[in-house]
Formats: structure tokens, C-alpha cells, sequence
């Protein structure tokens, strides 16, 4: 999904898209947990969407 991420926040803008975007993450680095996962993505998410 990461591939697209630009895209999808580049076209949610086009849009005027006004409601809420959540990140479902079910992203585990080896040897942490799913939280650390939500944790390493959030930075890049935020940085997507907040444009």
C-alpha cells in the first residue's frame, strides 16, 4: 500500500476532501511489536496527509 500513499493524499486533496483519514497499520518490524509499527509509520503519514 505504501506505493500509493502519495497518490491517494494527492487525490483526496484534488477532491476538497474535508472528513477524517485514519492509518490502520498492521506494519511489524522484525522483532517488535505492531505498535512499534504504527510508531515508525506515523511520521510518514502525518507528513502525507497534513499537506
Amino acid at each position: 500500500m505504501a506505493p500509493y500513499l502519495s497518490d491517494i493524499a494527492d487525490a483526496l486533496r484534488g477532491d476538497n476532501y474535508q472528513g477524517s483519514i485514519s492509518l490502520e497499520s498492521v506494519y511489524r518490524p522484525s522483532n517488535a511489536t505492531f505498535e512499534d509499527g504504527f510508531k515508525e509509520s506515523l511520521p510518514t503519514f502525518l507528513e502525507l496527509f497534513k499537506k
